[in-house]
């Protein structure tokens, strides 16, 4: 893995200030890089695979009952698989197909070969290989040894059998606990399992290991650190190294996240902060609110200069040449128009020639903002906060939904006006 700073061009559409960039995030600061390319080349991707499957080409067996085709629970599965199905250059294919509800010990049964995405009741009788029997916290708690738990990929191996040793997984079971969903009870529920969680799950059961278990690479986001709805480029480069496929289709997939990964400067390491509030963290990358003062704006949170944060990577397979140029952009609007509207106040622009294919860009760029460049704005009214990419600075292709992201901002007069 390669870290470079590219030599970027900063365009100050407007007369805008790049200023020293950090925030405060859970009473540490943050100390923006300003930009930061981290690189795929060199990462042996055998040292992530634990038990990866025999045959990438798998029927995912979903409960009726929970998971009727059509329904909003059952889409949440169908997302998940597409971000799986979607990987050109891996032969990774996952067809859904819906079956009666399982048992705890049919779920774990030494003699079926089948792949299920199932709730599990684990004080029921039969044997659950892949935690405590009986275990039904949501969380752990190690002072009183409690092994807690949401959802679970347990793999079997056909010789050593499930939760075992072996190079190879034969076939998986995806559980959630009936005791952290009341949508396992009630299928009018709204808290059946999302998508992300989902594909978090489905990459173990693909052979990938929790982040934390990483020596390195740490800087790459990955839907293994949770709370990613889509798949990184580290995610589908594993996937297209340990289940090649030839192919002559190459393409170019620029992807903007809500995650950001970020380095602390001190020893806690990385941390995914968010772009937005989606998340439900206290980790939001970019202000809430800003307020006037001597003629510029400042954030209701630290008292400074504005500093904003974002991430992109081309997940794709084919790398952008250095003949082309690649814009992000932070845009400040109403948020009645769209994205690439004239309308949308640009508060920093910058461009790099070229992106490797697989490369993450951490972006972060403090701005000086001065209050004649957001004259025709109002004041206490949610604004959009947008950041977009682009091969070129036409932003065209914005239709496609995952070149951009928003937030919400809100102009304040003064800081006794900020709620922050």
């Amino acid at each position: 893995m390669q870290k470079l700073t590219l030599p970027i061009a900063v365009l100050l559409v407007t007369p805008i200030i790049s200023q020293q960039s950090y925030r405060i995030v859970d009473n540490d600061i943050v100390e923006g890089r300003g930009f930061r390319i981290s690189q795929l080349k060199t990462i042996d991707w055998d040292d992530f695979a634990n038990k990866p499957l025999r045959k990438p080409q798998v029927t995912l067996h979903v409960s009726k009952h929970h998971f009727p085709a059509g329904s909003a629970a059952r889409k949440e599965i169908d997302k998940a698989v597409t971000m799986f199905n979607n990987t050109s250059g891996s032969t990774v294919r996952i067809t859904v197909a819906g079956t009666d509800h399982k048992s705890k010990a049919d779920l774990f049964d030494n003699n079926t070969s089948r792949n299920y995405f199932s709730y599990l009741d684990n004080t029921a009788s039969g044997s659950f290989p892949c935690h405590n029997d009986g275990s039904t916290a949501c969380s752990d708690d190690d002072d009183k040894g409690i092994d807690g738990w949401v959802m679970n990929a347990c793999k079997y191996n056909r010789t050593y059998g499930w939760n075992s040793l072996g190079r190879k997984a034969d076939h998986f079971v995806i559980s959630v606990n009936t005791h952290c969903k009341d949508h396992a009870s009630d299928i009018t529920a709204s808290d059946y399992p999302k998508a992300d969680n989902i594909a978090h799950e489905l990459a173990h059961a693909f052979g990938m290991g929790h982040a934390d278990s990483w020596d390195s690479h740490q800087d790459f986001l990955s839907t293994m650190q949770g709370n990613m709805p889509t798949l990184s480029s580290f995610d589908k480069y594993y996937l297209r190294d340990i289940y090649p496929e030839e192919t002559n289709t190459k393409k170019v997939e620029l992807v903007v996240p809500n995650a950001i990964r970020v380095e602390y400067n001190n020893d806690i390491g990385y941390k995914n902060f968010y772009f937005n509030d989606d998340e439900g963290t206290s980790r939001k990358a970019n202000p809430k609110e800003l307020y006037l003062k001597d003629r510029y704006f400042w954030d209701c949170e630290t008292n400074r200069s504005p500093v904003f944060w974002a991430s992109y990577f081309n997940s794709g397979n084919k790398k952008i040449q250095s003949d082309k140029e690649v814009w992000s952009e932070i845009r400040l609007g109403k948020g009645t128009s769209k994205v690439n509207s004239s309308g949308n106040v640009v508060l920093s622009s910058q461009y790099h020639k070229g992106l490797e294919k697989g490369a993450q860009i951490t972006w972060s760029q403090g701005v000086k903002v001065p209050q004649r460049s957001l004259s025709d704005l109002p004041f206490n009214r949610t604004l959009k906060l947008y950041f977009m990419v682009d091969t070129k600075n036409t932003f065209s292709e914005k239709s496609e939904d995952n070149n951009s992201i928003n937030a919400d901002l809100i102009l304040r007069n003064t800081k006794a006006d900020c709620s922050v």
